[in-house]
């Protein structure tokens, strides 16, 4: 039996793509209930003065784009010790540091 998902065109190009598998009506399900909670992803919680554009997970570095207003990317570094992750950025621009340490 066919099944069909109604998917708006926004989110065809957030996503980048359109196949059937990434649209699959068990993970528009999933989407919508986490919709409806009261939560937040991890890199938004931990990554509070880190700079992002919509869509991308990359980090941009708040200082440079502070003095010129131009984005420089950070390089981000994760490292596990027992239950904790440590997450580590620096930009190699102005060299300032975010670190991070998470009970996982």
């Amino acid at each position: 039996m066919p099944q069909i998902s109604i998917i708006k065109k926004s989110d065809i190009q957030e996503a980048r793509r359109f196949d059937a598998e990434f649209f699959k009506p068990e993970y528009l399900e999933i989407e919508r209930k986490l919709e409806n909670t009261n939560h937040d992803y991890l890199y938004n919680l931990a990554d509070d003065n880190l700079l992002y554009k919509k869509g991308d997970k990359q980090a941009y570095c708040p200082e440079c784009f502070e003095k010129t207003n131009q984005l420089k990317r950070m390089k981000k570094v994760e490292s596990y010790e027992g239950k904790y992750l440590h997450i580590y950025y620096k930009c190699f621009v102005c060299d300032y540091k975010e670190e991070y340490t998470i009970f996982s």
